[in-house]
């Protein structure tokens, strides 16, 4: 899920219970190229996410 500054959700993905987190984050990321700052959790820490 993606939110705005003020924490309302402005984006989101739904996977299967056997998708990786990481892969629908990405997928996520690409739709918000608009996006000037991006905060994640440690879980979301990969060379693919940080490119």
């Amino acid at each position: 899920m993606a939110v705005d500054s003020c924490s309302l959700p402005i984006d989101y993905i739904i996977k299967g219970d056997k998708a990786h987190d990481c892969k629908a984050a990405i997928e996520l990321l690409e739709q918000l190229s608009n996006a000037e700052h991006v905060i994640v959790g440690r879980g979301y820490d990969s060379e693919k996410i940080r490119e």
